[in-house]
């Protein structure tokens, strides 16, 4: 059923291209029933599947990937060849660029926040961002799969007489790394070349995730960036 996808094994299949960690849908529940050899799990999945409201109540509270369905049903053993042509491929994650091509002209640079997070309130099983713990834990000269995709509607002003406000909190910030490096060039590089006057506004929870402060305070020092503004909302003893 997914065409585009490469002969490959099981375990590769569903730990590399198919998406096991998004709650599962009401359709996905309904055919999960079936496979049930309890009554009770099959009739609870049922419910869930046929009762919006307590489909979304359940989704909400546990935000449920599928190991843990089949382990809260564990009379539910769907054949693999089935179950995986009921699974959705993969879907890739967008990330921006945040290093300039003329600085680093054979890497691509990333800023991603690793994702961690408790279902029911904090006290539930500890969940996975799936792309930023995968990149997380690559090693040197590990291969992935990527591809650049284009943004013709964001990009540098190209007139260097027009002031530029950047606000960026969090990773949010990763284009605009790209945007000083690449001024930063201009300026020392090519000597006939202006850049245009930048103040640049972040905000973090605190200041030890204030994201490349050193090369913040470099930029200002060079002159390619005239104001950087920091704000933090967690800070002891500043408000937010």
């Amino acid at each position: 059923p997914h065409e585009r996808l490469p002969v490959c094994s099981l375990r590769t299949l569903l730990t590399r291209f198919m998406d096991i960690t998004t709650p599962p849908t009401r359709q996905l529940l309904t055919y999960l029933a079936s496979c049930c050899s309890d009554k009770a799990d099959e009739e609870r999945l049922l419910m869930l599947a046929n009762e919006s409201s307590v489909y979304e109540d359940w989704r909400y509270w546990k935000l449920p990937h599928l190991l843990e369905v089949l382990e809260e049903f564990p009379s539910c053993r769907p054949p693999a060849a089935v179950f995986v042509a009921q699974l959705n491929a993969l879907q890739p994650r967008f990330y921006p660029i945040s290093s300039s091509p003329r600085k680093y002209s054979k890497e691509i640079h990333l800023t991603v926040a690793i994702v961690t997070y408790r279902a029911e309130d904090g006290e539930g099983a500890e969940h996975y961002g799936v792309c930023s713990n995968y990149l997380a834990n690559l090693q040197p000269d590990d291969k992935i799969f990527l591809f650049v995709r284009s943004a013709p509607s964001f990009h540098m002003s190209k007139d260097p007489t027009r002031p530029v406000i950047l606000i960026g909190p969090g990773t949010g910030i990763a284009p605009f790394r790209s945007f000083w490096q690449e001024w930063d060039h201009i300026k020392s590089e090519m000597v006939d070349c202006k850049i245009p006057k930048v103040w640049l506004f972040f905000g973090c929870r605190t200041k030890n995730v204030d994201l490349y402060r050193d090369e913040k305070e470099e930029m200002v020092q060079k002159g390619v960036l005239d104001r950087v503004f920091l704000a933090l909302s967690r800070e002891e003893n500043i408000p937010k």
